[in-house]
């Protein structure tokens, strides 16, 4: 048995429901915009620290979850138009890394671009 179609179920009621609408703008040549749905992922603030150190800065990572199916490349310097909550003003987010990549969907550390 096979998870593929709940998988893309899952990803699609978490879209539907905690998604805030955005446009994605590749660099060139693919530059042409993407309307899709993306969702804030939230990073614990201190994950990644080793124990028994001293603390450190602790900005969390700003993480976006996009859709392969919708995105099927998302290189560095893409930019990405949308709200950093559901109904805010929009923004934009430049990709900056990934963390990590999934069969179905992309995890964006985005910054807002200057």
């Amino acid at each position: 048995m096979t998870f593929g179609p709940l998988r893309s179920l899952v990803l699609s009621i978490n879209q539907a429901v905690l998604g805030v609408p955005a446009t994605v703008i590749r660099p060139a040549p693919e530059n042409a915009p993407i309307a899709t749905t993306v969702i804030w992922v939230v990073e614990p603030v201190g994950d990644g620290q080793p124990y028994g150190t001293d603390l450190r800065r602790g900005d969390p990572r700003l993480v976006m979850a996009i859709a392969k199916a919708d995105v099927p490349t998302l290189p560095r310097g893409t930019l990405i138009e949308a709200p950093d909550v559901a109904g805010g003003s929009n923004a934009t987010w430049l990709v900056d890394g990934f963390d990590r990549v999934l069969a179905d969907q992309w995890r964006a550390i985005v910054k807002l671009s200057n």
